[in-house]
């Protein structure tokens, strides 16, 4: 997927490029050697130890290489970008995957492979919303929707009429419950191929934990003023995105 990124976003020496979810910083690094010492590379998480993680990450391996990071969500992006005075953008990346460091610590409920509390908040000291609320009090209804839409979880009727099922019985307090009933919830031939069982319905979870579920289209306003080389007239219809399942590039063409 790197080098699908860097290529959709032709980026050149001098361009300014923002890594709307930078994670670990791994697609930051190269984005940031491609736009070099005369660019700037911007950097949004809502993770404090992701931000932590991702500017040493930067200093080590480009150093000289000007960069801004900023916590916070990407639906943030008018706030951040202007408090951070920063007249415009040439390419944006949104990745709605979980890094590294956060899989890293057990407690904080991100990892299917092992057992902790039902948490998976990016920014657990604003978010008062966690994984455990939304499987226990959400309704069956708008569970299945998220495994569908979030996760495309095939199965998600049948996941979600476990959870309902077993939460009668106790509350749904630890991953590895979850993972138990999805399981349950997934035929025995299917879990047998497509990865980890869980993985799908995980990511929906978090995704809705997060609020980082908003499809692309709503965002395109915010990026659209903050593009250094979009024309006003220039249609919708001149960005090129590239969408693999939970990532999206989008690419504002260069100025000629």
């Amino acid at each position: 997927m790197l080098g699908e990124v860097l290529e959709s976003l032709q980026l050149k020496s001098g361009s300014v490029v923002c890594d709307c979810t930078l994670g670990g910083a791994g697609h930051s690094v190269k984005m940031a050697a491609q736009v070099g010492e005369t660019g700037l590379l911007l950097g949004v998480d809502q993770d404090d130890m992701a931000l932590e993680a991702a500017g040493a990450r930067l200093d080590r391996e480009v150093p000289g290489v000007p960069h801004q990071l900023l916590k916070g969500n990407f639906g943030d992006l008018d706030e951040l970008l202007c408090s951070a005075e920063v007249p415009g953008v040439d390419g944006f990346l949104f990745d709605l995957g979980v890094s590294s460091p956060q899989l890293d610590i057990p407690g904080r409920g991100f990892s299917y492979n092992e057992d902790a509390p039902l948490d998976m908040r990016m920014d657990p000291g604003n978010n008062t919303l966690n994984a455990a609320e939304v499987i226990n009090t959400y309704n069956e209804h708008d569970l299945a929707r998220i495994l569908r839409v979030y996760g495309e979880e095939k199965f998600a009727s049948q996941i979600t009429r476990e959870i309902v099922r077993r939460r009668e019985q106790e509350p749904i307090e630890t991953t590895g419950q979850f993972v138990e009933i999805i399981k349950a919830g997934i035929p025995a031939a299917a879990r047998r191929h497509g990865g980890h069982p869980a993985k799908k319905s995980f990511q929906a979870i978090r995704i809705e934990v997060n609020h980082g579920s908003s499809p692309a289209n709503p965002w395109l306003p915010s990026l659209m003023r903050l593009s250094a080389t979009l024309g006003r007239d220039q249609p919708k219809s001149a960005w090129r995105s590239v969408c693999r399942r939970d990532r999206a590039i989008l690419d504002l063409p260069l100025a000629p």
